[in-house]
């Protein structure tokens, strides 16, 4: 006899759903997070693709790809990947915050777009009148670096300082659209990844490494240049202190620039990363600025070969750049920001180094001139960055009074100048209400940190920089040969 039990199934206990439940709810991040990452990836890579063409064919900049890709992420749902991480937890937190921070800074470049468009038009039709001169606003500051009379460099300071009224509306127009869509507090910082204490603490300490050296550096500088005391020194006088005198930049000719630049490529390991592509290509239609993009499988780099220092400088950090990224090829760029800034920092300081420049056939007079005035110039942006993250940060928490005497006390501390009154309010020229110098700050705190372990002459020994890059020790500098005296030869 056989009995057929006709019970009802055994309940799922309530514990097994929620568990299910919460197993579907991860499942389903997982899939809209991996989603919204390659969408966020195809955005980049069609700017990236559009630049790329832009700077080496002079196309026109042909955005309508990264603008259709721009649509597609911001439709993703990225805010509520954001708390919905939170609630679960997991490694997924991480990517969702970085997401999220992209997805503001899109929203916020297109509340901003309008404001930025009148603010480019303003700066490219403003004309500043000194006398009988008349220069457009943005090459003021290189008329001035160039002029050796200092009476006519206070005269075109001070007719700039006249017309820059027109931006400053704008500027505070920007300002405020910031706050408004990211919030009067901390959204900012938050965009960086930040809180506002901890970019502050940055950008103080990266002013406080090099305080002394680098303003007595410069007040001698000055005073064997410009044959002033250090209290007649205002911004016009810098501008022309840290320009590069002829005979430097005649030193980095296009043979000893191309030299370094394949000196630096060997250094940063670049030779040996098959995923780089380096053009480098002498043509009047190539952007005479270098770029570096991270164009899947790979990396590119343009440079147009140009003499003197500050192309050189300018293609060392885009070197940088190339070789942060070509370390990481699995990493998306902007999850390697910071690195990548370091990087392009740590090249560029490639210039602050005689021993590199004599390596690269150039004099050992020259060289060390050159280096010192890297040196100078290179310290001193860094600090200014810094200063204008205070500033902004002084802005946000106290307002307009608070940035202005944040201005006048960080000008003397970052710069060693004395501020002026009229200097003093025209602060929000410097300010980054974006707090886009947060990047450059962490950079530096980077470099400050690789520069612990690095050896003098790291860049003579291969493999470093990938070996600093992936953490690992690094390789010995080879043993130097015994000169004839029983010393060391050189």
């Amino acid at each position: 006899v056989v009995v057929v039990c006709g019970c009802p199934p055994r309940p799922v206990p309530p514990r097994a759903r929620e568990l299910d439940a919460l197993a579907q709810r991860r499942t389903t991040l997982e899939v809209r997070l991996n989603e919204a990452d390659a969408r966020v990836r195809a955005l980049l890579e069609a700017r990236d693709e559009a630049l790329w063409r832009h700077f080496t064919t002079r196309a026109p900049l042909e955005l309508g790809a990264a603008t259709a890709a721009r649509e597609r992420f911001l439709d993703a749902g990225v805010p509520w990947l954001l708390l919905e991480s939170a609630a679960l937890g997991g490694h997924q937190r991480e990517l969702a915050q970085g997401l999220w921070r992209l997805e503001r800074g899109e929203r916020l470049a297109l509340a901003l777009a309008d404001v930025e468009r009148r603010l480019d038009e303003k700066e490219r039709s403003l004309m500043v009148r000194s006398g009988t001169r008349e220069l457009p606003w943005r090459e003021v500051a290189t008329a001035i670096s160039a002029e050796a009379s200092a009476v006519t460099r206070k005269e075109l300071w001070q007719a700039r300082a006249a017309a820059a009224p027109a931006v400053l509306e704008l500027l505070v127009e920007r300002s405020t659209t910031v706050a408004e869509v990211l919030g009067p507090d901390a959204g900012a910082c938050a965009l960086r990844g930040l809180t506002c204490e901890q970019l502050a603490m940055m950008a103080r300490d990266g002013l406080e490494v090099s305080d002394g050296g680098v303003v007595v550096g410069l007040e001698s500088a000055l005073a064997q240049e410009l044959r002033l005391p250090p209290a007649q020194v205002g911004r016009p006088e810098l501008l022309r202190a840290l320009r590069s005198p002829p005979e430097e930049d005649r030193a980095l000719d296009v043979a000893r620039a191309g030299a370094a630049l394949h000196l630096a490529v060997r250094a940063l390991g670049l030779d040996a990363d098959g995923g780089v592509l380096l053009d480098v290509t002498a043509s009047p239609i190539r952007h005479p600025l270098p770029l570096a993009v991270p164009l899947p499988p790979g990396v590119r780099v343009s440079i147009r070969p140009a003499p003197g220092v500050g192309p050189l400088g300018q293609a060392l950090a885009e070197l940088g750049r190339a070789a942060a990224w070509a370390r990481h090829p699995g990493q998306a760029a902007w999850q390697l920001e910071v690195e990548a800034e370091a990087a392009a920092q740590l090249s560029k300081s490639l210039l602050t180094d005689d021993g590199f420049l004599a390596a690269v056939g150039v004099d050992a007079r020259l060289g060390r001139a050159v280096a010192a005035r890297a040196q100078r110039s290179q310290a001193l942006e860094q600090r200014q960055r810094a200063a204008a993250c205070l500033v902004s940060l002084a802005e946000r928490a106290g307002g307009e009074g608070a940035a202005t005497q944040t201005f006048r006390e960080l000008e003397a501390q970052a710069l060693g100048l004395g501020t002026t009154d009229a200097d003093a309010a025209l602060w929000r020229l410097d300010s980054d209400p974006v707090l886009t110098c947060a990047v450059p700050v962490q950079g530096a705190a980077r470099v400050r940190s690789w520069r612990r372990t690095l050896p003098p002459r790291w860049w003579s020994v291969p493999g470093t920089f990938a070996a600093l890059l992936r953490g690992a020790p690094l390789p010995a500098p080879p043993m130097e040969a015994p000169a004839p005296d029983g010393g060391t030869a050189p």
